[in-house]
């Protein structure tokens, strides 16, 4: 009698579990090789802007995009029209303007009971109707601080340097002056890397030179 070829259920089980085992090894490696590439991306965004902000101070007798309106450059979150129209040319690529998880950080404070919260995180996404009233997703540190300017830290830091950023002015410490970052607010536990081990805020400083600043921004800006 001819014998029929095939495997038992024990043998599928156990290939079964193998796989799982692989499974569970490797997609958290992937997981955390796709956060690399974004921080990758991330990082490079803003060196290509620290250049299209250097280029403009070289125009502009070393200052940086700031100017009168009092709604565009009171504080360092959005709308940034006036910031994007000014540095757009210099770089001519939209999505250098949004950091790549910036979209995971607005999704995860969607769901917020603070209306404020919603609003803010709804205004990072790479939309075209963010875009049009210049929503960005990151923060410029050259602003005038008008005294009633909302602050995404809760309170507003006390000692540390705010106004325009004039090149010149600022070359004693460039490589501690803040000139961009990733986005954050007051109540919203994440920065758009701090998922899993990618932790940090991503920072550019003035000297064109971008690292994560590990700790609350209240308390490492300069």
């Amino acid at each position: 009698m001819r014998r029929q070829s095939g495997f038992t259920l024990i043998e599928l089980l156990v290939v079964i579990a193998i796989i799982a085992i692989l499974a569970a090894i490797l997609f958290p490696v992937f997981a955390r090789a796709r956060e690399n590439a974004r921080r990758a991306a991330c990082w490079s965004n803003l060196r290509q802007l620290g250049v299209g902000l250097r280029m403009y101070t070289q125009d502009y007798d070393e200052m940086f995009p700031i100017g009168q309106d009092v709604v565009q450059w009171n504080w360092f979150c959005n709308p940034k029209r006036a910031f994007v129209t000014a540095i757009y040319p210099y770089v001519n690529n939209r999505d250098l303007f949004y950091c790549s998880n910036v979209g995971a950080l607005a999704a995860m404070n969607e769901s917020s009971s603070n209306p404020a919260i919603v609003t803010w995180a709804r205004s990072l996404y790479n939309n075209d109707a963010n875009w049009a009233v210049g929503n960005i997703g990151y923060y410029y540190y050259s602003f005038r601080n008008a005294s009633n300017a909302p602050s995404p830290w809760g309170a507003t830091p006390t000692g540390k340097r705010f106004g325009g950023r004039i090149l010149s002015e600022c070359c004693v410490f460039p490589a501690d002056m803040w000139l961009m970052s990733d986005p954050f607010r007051n109540g919203c536990p994440f920065f758009p890397h701090a998922f899993g081990h990618a932790q940090g805020l991503h920072i550019l400083y003035m000297d064109g030179h971008v690292k994560a600043g590990i700790g609350r921004p209240i308390d490492i800006f300069q």
